[in-house]
């Protein structure tokens, strides 16, 4: 029901928790709220992200759609990242390589935490630019998904991206795993 509503923060609200349940009967709410461009940024990313939670074709399809002509970027970054699954592998995670010169930050910090997520701790190397990037929202992302992988390398990337010099990505870094997974949402 709150899908549907007028209220922003209750479709917010509504989009953020069907992220984890994978229900698929919402799935026509989802698509219809993540292509609705009067809706907030935010809540239309978190439909983004709750879409991916599901195996659903009408949902597949609207996020290919958002991750390729929507014009919000922090929308088309959530499509683009709720399109890969964990491990899904090589071929996956080289398209997430190349979001990490995006100019658009949410971009790159999707493209970031979308190598992690389809290699897992595979190759850490083609996230160097984390260690340019001035901006904290990519390394958030990538620790993000790091608590997914359960791996020596994986403890080892967290505490590299704990000496960066950007506080919240220290603060982040700091926390345990069950709170660092929850992101702050404006």
């Amino acid at each position: 029901a709150g899908l549907e509503g007028q209220n922003g923060t209750e479709q917010l609200a509504a989009a953020q928790a069907l992220a984890t349940s994978g229900e698929t009967a919402c799935v026509p709410g989802l698509v219809n709220l993540l292509q609705n461009a009067k809706a907030r940024a935010a809540t239309r990313a978190a439909a983004a992200t709750a879409g991916g939670a599901v195996e659903d074709a009408a949902a597949h399809a609207a996020l290919v759609a958002a991750s390729k002509e929507e014009p919000n970027a922090a929308v088309k970054a959530a499509a683009a990242l709720a399109l890969v699954r964990p491990g899904a592998g090589r071929a996956k995670m080289l398209g997430m390589v190349s979001l990490l010169k995006e100019p658009s930050i949410e971009m790159r910090a999707a493209g970031a935490a979308g190598v992690v997520r389809a290699g897992g701790d595979s190759d850490f190397d083609d996230l160097y630019m984390l260690f340019r990037d001035s901006d904290p929202r990519p390394a958030e992302a990538t620790l993000r998904e790091l608590d997914r992988v359960q791996s020596e390398e994986g403890t080892k990337m967290i505490a590299k991206l704990m000496k960066r010099p950007l506080v919240p990505v220290q603060r982040l870094a700091a926390e345990p795993p069950v709170e660092r997974s929850h992101e702050d949402v404006d």
